[in-house]
């Protein structure tokens, strides 16, 4: 290339500007939704996140769920066991959720269920099959902290005048939890899952890297 040619490329970019003047305005263009161009994929990146972002929302939507299924099933548990060892096993166990790095948990799923155990394949598997593992990879560390405060929620609701009018008028542990407590215990949970939800994104990346997976991870 040519000087002039050189110098029309730098001017294209934007690289010809001071360092200041480029962070300006790059911040102005992600601002506005622009994130350049990717030379690799030969289309502009915002068009190749747009393309990736609905296999990495299902993939997160349904960790995500199958979180709060498990976050319920562990505190109704160590709420309704009539062992206190029991209840304080049962409590532990979302220490040990947080406690687990994603990308590790994601290689023993795969090393257990799949070359092991040989139930799910891991080479060309179909639509159902290739979610399973993926999706429980980001349901476990998601469904500690839901756990927690669910836990300490229906503690906190145990105690309130009209559980004890529920339980005196006959109604079983089971029935006074899932009627009266469940629906009062669940909305901090859910205010919680919500927050959550850029931190299930940001594991949505790196579980889609181990598993090889299309989308935002595979992107990246």
């Amino acid at each position: 290339l040519g000087a002039d040619e050189v110098q029309a490329l730098r001017a294209a970019y934007g690289v010809d500007e001071p360092l200041l003047v480029q962070y300006g305005q790059t911040l102005g263009n992600f601002l506005r939704g622009d994130f350049g161009y990717s030379v690799q994929a030969g289309v502009p990146v915002a068009q190749a996140l747009l393309a990736n972002l609905p296999a990495t929302a299902r993939l997160a939507g349904l960790g995500l769920a199958f979180a709060a299924v498990l976050a319920v099933a562990l505190a109704f548990l160590a709420t309704l066991t009539p062992f206190a060892w029991l209840r304080a096993a049962i409590q532990a166990v979302p220490g040990l959720f947080i406690s687990i790095p994603v990308f590790w948990f994601a290689i023993m799923l795969i090393q257990i269920f799949s070359f092991r155990l040989k139930w799910i394949s891991m080479i060309n598997p179909g639509e159902i099959e290739g979610l399973i593992l993926p999706v429980l990879t980001l349901a476990l560390p998601i469904s500690a902290p839901l756990a927690q405060i669910l836990m300490r929620n229906i503690d906190e609701v145990l105690p309130q005048p009209f559980v004890s009018v529920a339980r005196a008028k006959g109604a079983s542990p089971a029935g006074v939890l899932w009627r009266h407590v469940a629906k009062n215990a669940v909305l901090p949970t859910l205010t919680m899952a919500g927050v959550l939800l850029g931190e299930l994104l940001a594991g949505a990346v790196i579980t889609e890297t181990v598993f090889g997976l299309s989308g935002i991870g595979g992107l990246t």
